[in-house]
C-alpha cells in the first residue's frame, strides 16, 4: 500500500515490494542509512520466500512472457497449438 515513505510513482511500478518493521525498527534502518536483507532460508516464515516464488514471481513474469511469445511468431503459433489440444501455457 502506497504511503507517505514510499513515492506514488515507485509504488505504482512496484506494489509488490514490502518491509515489514517496528517503529525502532525503522528508526534503527533510518538513522543508520543501513537495510539488511537474510537469506530466505534463515526466516522464520518460509511462506514468505516460497509465496513469493510459486505465486508473486509468475504474475509479474506471465505478460513478460506473453509479450516475447507474440513477438516471436514461431513460439506464438507453438502456444496456439498448444490451446487447440486444451493447454493452456501461460496458466499453472
Amino acid at each position: 500500500m502506497y504511503n507517505k515513505y514510499m513515492s506514488k510513482k515507485f509504488y505504482s511500478h512496484h506494489k509488490e515490494v514490502v518491509h515489514h518493521t517496528t517503529a525502532a525498527g525503522l528508526r534503527g534502518i533510518v538513522s543508520s542509512k543501513t537495510l539488511w536483507a537474510s537469506h530466505s532460508g534463515s526466516l522464520n516464515d518460509t511462506e514468505e520466500g516460497v509465496g513469493f516464488s510459486t505465486r508473486i514471481l509468475s504474475q509479474i513474469l506471465r505478460p513478460v512472457l506473453k509479450r516475447h511469445v507474440e513477438e516471436a511468431e514461431d513460439v506464438a503459433a507453438r502456444v496456439q497449438a498448444a490451446k487447440h489440444l486444451g493447454v493452456d501455457l501461460f496458466e499453472p
